[in-house]
């Protein structure tokens, strides 16, 4: 907790150090920070905007948290779905820093590891992590594929 909240102040910290000595810097960045306020607030205007940001974004863990979930329960691993949905939202969130694409690796490791220190056996976590990529990534490939050669193959693109 000490080591993410000494990461945020130096970044801060050099943020800061940076709109004071570097003048080019400073316009862009203002310019930058204004548009995005402004946007934020126009968005935060209309109650169906604000439910579909708000509620995708707190959705979209929670739902792959119950894939993750109901996979583990199907093989068997010793732990409540609040454990693994916990387990899910921290690894989620302490691989967030790490530039992978989907997060994917990383992720699965750092699932892995929560798991196995909530008291699961390290074969049945990495068996679990398995079958939620498999579910959450490959599957989805299939109708994708179909759907994309059957619209090349109407010239749609």
């Amino acid at each position: 907790m000490h080591l993410v909240a000494g990461g945020v102040g130096i970044g801060l910290a050099v943020a800061a150090l940076l709109l004071t000595f570097v003048r080019p810097l400073r316009r862009p960045i203002l310019n930058f920070l204004r548009t995005a306020l402004t946007d934020a607030r126009i968005l935060h205007t209309r109650p169906s905007r604000i439910l579909a940001l708000w509620g995708g974004a707190a959705a979209t863990p929670l739902l792959q948290a119950s894939v993750n979930a109901s996979v583990g329960f199907a093989l068997g691993l010793p732990l409540t779905w609040a454990q693994k949905t916990f387990a899910f939202l921290v690894a989620s969130t302490a691989v967030g820093a790490v530039p992978a694409p989907g997060g994917i690796g990383p992720i699965d490791a750092a699932l892995v590891f929560a798991m196995v220190l909530l008291g699961a056996a390290l074969s049945l976590a990495t068996t679990t992590i398995i079958g939620y990529r498999v579910l959450t990534s490959w599957v989805p490939l299939l109708p994708g594929t179909l759907v994309l050669s059957l619209l090349v193959q109407r010239k749609v693109l």
